[in-house]
């Protein structure tokens, strides 16, 4: 979306239709929201650009006096506003071509840009043909979930990218059939310079985006960054270059930047250049660029040991439970005593990721004990045959609304909670330090924010051995790896994700070994906790050096310090579970 982050004068103007045709005094960060709500963000997609980056965009990809310029979601007109300035700059009168499905923007944007072509239209709904070709595309794609990306629009935008030979799965998020459509109309020899969500660095359906642009483009840049552009989002952002429409490329240039100030030396900045086909075939990890050569090298090296095996090989990784409406379904030990619930209709449950921290290489009865007597952690999901509690809790739920909520009215009966299951292991979905992974010795399950390993059939793994092996400085740094980034530096864990995890796992610690890691962990002793697992199973297992072992832990300190460098520049982002 092409609106904007602006100052409190700008925005002021912008609402009385005299857009300050100035951007001088901009203050990056700054949201304006142009009476958009959080919950309405999240359906429209609309967080606002950045002035700079706006410009920096058009200034890349506007490069002639006549060139015809497309912006196609252009929401409070920051790119509308920086083509202007960079074509009078060039000394032309090129052509602007504007789309917004908002009619609202479209009607702002009426009244400031009197030489841009406005269209107020789905951009899915826009032929190429209908509008001619440009020499650049540039602007910010929607972010929309697909939660929120679905019914006919979405099915009409699969359809489109299909007709260009893009297979995009129906789950994927709105920018990236946009980008490819945004790609389609330009002419031969066209630049692409979008906003993209990092997604574009690490998401299944993103693959597909990237082989599209590899076929379109002769030469592809992703300008990546330690300080967030959209600090208030919790969403990373790259950007994207893409010049030479109608060539090829085989790799694409990653390029890291502290922050926006420094777009100016773009192009005398080192990057990284990365096999196009690694990208696409899902091998190409984003964050291992920021290790270091050496710190990389051993880690790929270290991940074709045979003791060394990814999660996926031993479980069944899914999310946990979803209720559709928590604070219903989730009730304390004293809530369920007073409306009469019996405890036969519920079940002890984990729902959070902060919750693991409660345990130390196993969740035994004792923090089961914990969990029960602090917070909502009893689940309700009855049987058949309503107990006279469970039946009045159920008329109560109904009364104020709970069976109307989307996942439950999509269920029979509305109370009863899928996919409730207890699982051998336990791993934390959200971290500001690294991943846990749990032994559920206590029997309970887990809400969505935790993730669920299952035994896979014939697998004898040791599941205490394997939390303990979680620990070392390798898992933790294949974990930043293979995790993902929010806006507001916590490290998120999708499934694939964690099936994706390596760690050593064909190793033997004694009991003695074993109780020593545990109880460094629950006295808070992490650091021992983890200098004792690299001692026991990187040492001594995989027959790792001194050098060897600093250089894992240099490059995972890099990679957290990035993080914490994230989260320290993002106001009002708490951190949602203590460093590990």
């Amino acid at each position: 979306m092409g609106a904007c982050f602006l100052v409190d004068a700008d925005l002021k103007g912008w609402l009385e239709g005299k857009l300050l045709t100035s951007y001088e005094s901009e203050r990056e960060g700054v949201e304006a929201d142009v009476a958009l709500s959080r919950p309405e963000k999240k359906t429209t997609g609309s967080y606002y650009t950045g002035t700079a980056v706006a410009r920096f965009l058009a200034s890349w990809a506007i490069r002639g006096a006549t060139d015809r310029v497309l912006e196609p979601s252009f929401g409070a007109g920051v790119f509308l506003q920086a083509a202007e300035e960079r074509l009078h700059e060039l000394g032309g009168a090129g052509t602007i071509v504007g789309v917004d499905v908002d009619t609202d923007a479209w009607q702002l944007a009426s009244r400031s840009f009197s030489r841009v072509k406005l269209i107020n239209e789905d951009f899915f709904m826009v032929s190429p043909a209908s509008l001619g070709a440009f020499d650049a595309v540039i602007g910010n794609p929607p972010f929309i979930r697909h939660h929120y990306f679905n019914g006919e629009t979405r099915s009409r935008a699969l359809r489109q990218v299909s007709d260009l030979g893009v297979r995009i799965p129906a789950l994927a998020s709105a920018w990236a059939p946009f980008i490819v459509m945004a790609a389609s109309h330009l002419t031969r020899g066209g630049r692409l310079a979008m906003v993209a969500p990092l997604e574009l660095t690490y998401a299944n359906y993103a693959r597909p985006v990237v082989g599209f642009l590899a076929r379109s483009f002769s030469a592809i840049t992703c300008l990546t960054f330690e300080e967030p552009l959209f600090p208030q989002l919790n969403e990373s952002t790259v950007l994207l270059l893409c010049d030479g429409f109608g060539g090829s490329s085989r790799s694409v240039e990653i390029r890291r930047l502290s922050s926006t100030k420094a777009l100016d030396n773009t192009v005398s900045s080192p990057g990284h250049r990365v096999n196009v086909d690694d990208w696409v075939d899902g091998s190409f990890r984003a964050r291992l660029v920021d290790v270091g050569s050496e710190c990389a090298e051993l880690y790929t090296t270290l991940l074709s040991r045979p003791e060394v095996i990814s999660l996926g090989r031993f479980f069944v990784i899914t999310i946990g439970y979803v209720t559709g409406d928590n604070y219903f379904f989730h009730l304390t030990e004293q809530d369920a005593v007073r409306k009469e619930v019996p405890f036969t209709d519920l079940t002890l449950a984990v729902r959070r990721s902060s919750d693991l921290l409660r345990a130390g290489l196993s969740l035994v009865p004792e923090d089961a004990l914990t969990l029960r007597m602090n917070g909502s952690h009893w689940l309700f999901n009855p049987a058949d045959g309503l107990a006279s509690g469970s039946a009045i809790h159920v008329h109560d739920g109904e009364k104020s609304g709970v069976m109307s909520r989307f996942k439950c009215r999509s269920r029979s009966p509305w109370y009863r909670v899928p996919g409730v299951r207890v699982p051998d292991m336990l791993m934390s979905v959200f971290s500001s330090g690294g991943p846990r992974l749990v032994e559920n010795r206590a029997g309970v399950v887990a809400a969505n924010s935790v993730l669920t390993l299952s035994d896979r059939p014939g697998s004898r793994i040791d599941h205490e051995v394997l939390a303990a092996s979680s620990l070392t400085s390798l898992a933790q740094l294949g974990a930043e790896v293979e995790g993902h980034v929010l806006g507001g530096g916590a490290l998120k864990f999708e499934p694939f994700e964690a099936k994706r995890w390596a760690l050593p796992s064909e190793c033997v610690l004694s009991r003695d070994e074993l109780k020593q890691i545990d109880v460094a962990l629950r006295a808070g002793r992490l650091v021992e906790a983890r200098d004792l697992a690299d001692q026991y199973v990187l040492v001594r297992v995989l027959g790792l050096g001194v050098g060897e072992l600093n250089a894992l832990r240099l490059g995972l300190g890099k990679l957290r310090a990035l993080r914490k460098h994230r989260r320290t520049n993002r106001a009002g982002t708490g951190d949602p579970q203590g460093e590990t």
